[in-house]
Parts: structure tokens; sequence; C-alpha cells
């Protein structure tokens, strides 16, 4: 039986409908950083499971390694952050064209 996909391998989002202990939306802690920083610094790290997933998988098929319990996992950890990354672009994309029809 295998493991299930991580629901938010970067810590980017939260089940819907499930509020935070504070009642506040979640947020990643910026540290007066510029947005543009803060996705840079979040694509790295999905970048870094990447390829860290790759490492894994070149490894094994190299026989470096043989636990193939710990690459399924990894990869599937990489695959749900891209597909994350993917959503979050979808979704900025959203409400730009939405700015857009707001906007004279």
């Amino acid at each position: 039986m295998t493991s299930p996909v991580p629901p938010d391998p970067i810590g980017l989002i939260r089940p819907s409908g499930l509020p935070n202990p504070t009642g506040a939306p979640k947020s990643i802690d910026t540290n007066g950083k510029q947005f543009g920083d803060v996705l840079r610094d979040q694509l790295e790290a999905v970048n870094a499971l990447s390829v860290r997933a790759e490492q894994a998988q070149e490894d094994f098929a190299a026989g470096k390694r043989s636990d193939l319990e710990t690459v399924v996992e990894q990869t599937r950890e990489a695959d749900a952050a891209v597909r994350m990354v993917v959503q979050v672009r979808n979704q900025l994309l959203e409400a730009i064209e939405e700015i857009k029809q707001v906007r004279p």
C-alpha cells in the first residue's frame, strides 16, 4: 500500500474550511521581504525538492541506494510541490484577469 501524497509539502496552504487555531489565515513569515522575494524563496524550495527527488531516482537506478520507499516518497513530495506551484500560478493569473476586467 502506498503512502498518501503530502497535502502541503512546502507549507503554503491549509485544507479548505479549516481555520488556523487563531482564526487568521495561514501565511508565510516574510520577515519584511517583498512578495517577489518570498515567491522566489518558495520556488527555490520547490526546486530543491525536485533536485533531491531526481538525485534519489538516479542513485536508485545506479544501485547506490536500495530504499525504494524513500525514493517514491521524495518523488511524490516533489510532484505535489510542483502541482501546488502550478495551482498558485493559475490562481495568480485568474486574479490578474479579474483586475483587468475591473480596470477601465
